[in-house]
């Protein structure tokens, strides 16, 4: 019985997947410690100086990342569209653009 659990086990680490990408502000410019995590699941990360992160042990399937900013500074961020994850296959290349908060001194027209 252990022996087959193990195998389950095995199985299930081998068909998740890893994301990868990077955090930029509306300039382009990376942005540090923000919380990416794929909805749905109980998988985040922070990304680092250079505002890369990277995801593992997603499932497959389509998914949406999320992005808490580190400060107020920010909104918060996601991806416009699915990502297609496959099973023990490795997506890179996403970018997640926060835009900036308005300051309290912004003049609101209406």
């Amino acid at each position: 019985m252990f022996s087959c659990l193990i195998v389950a086990f095995d199985q299930a680490n081998a068909e998740s997947a890893k994301i990868s990408g990077k955090v930029l502000d509306v300039n382009g410019k990376s942005v540090a410690g923000v919380k990416v995590a794929v909805e749905g699941q109980k998988i985040t990360v922070t990304t680092s100086k250079d505002g890369s992160f990277k995801l593992e042990g997603v499932a497959p399937g389509n998914v949406y990342l999320y992005a808490t900013p580190p400060s107020k500074a920010y909104l918060d961020g996601e991806t416009l569209k699915s990502i297609s994850v496959k099973g023990g296959a490795t997506v890179s290349g996403v970018t997640i653009t926060l835009s900036g908060r308005p300051s309290a001194a912004a003049t609101y027209v209406e």
